[in-house]
């Protein structure tokens, strides 16, 4: 197991989502302080950085149960028996047959079909 790589692809988009709050968050108060028509976003600058905490802190809780899942035993992947995202990816459709829904394991990356 390549726990560098689970970690990673468990806690990437809780780590994205709190960059683009703080990044959101520091550009609505530089624009709040350089102009006047920009004032009213003073106070939502704050709520875009509480929003982007919150959504990383949501999706880190989301990835953190799929651990304990694969950790009891069920939800492994079928290629390396490592577990699997919690995101349900929907089949696609090819020739007028419909794919089986899929996770995608944090380990391999490989797509095992949900059953």
């Amino acid at each position: 197991m390549r726990w560098w790589l689970i970690s990673l692809r468990a806690s990437g988009w809780s780590l994205f989502a709190i960059v683009v709050g703080i990044f959101l968050s520091g550009l609505l108060s530089r624009l709040a302080g350089a102009s006047p028509y920009f004032v009213q976003f003073a106070s939502a600058a704050r709520w875009v950085g509480v929003a982007g905490i919150s959504a990383a802190a949501l999706l880190w809780l989301l990835s953190w149960r799929s651990m304990r899942i694969w950790e009891r035993g069920e939800r492994c992947c079928d290629h390396c028996d490592g577990p699997l995202g919690w995101w349900l990816h929907s089949g696609r459709i090819y020739f007028g047959e419909q794919l089986p829904n899929f996770r995608r394991c944090y380990n391999c990356g490989r797509a095992t079909p949900e059953l």
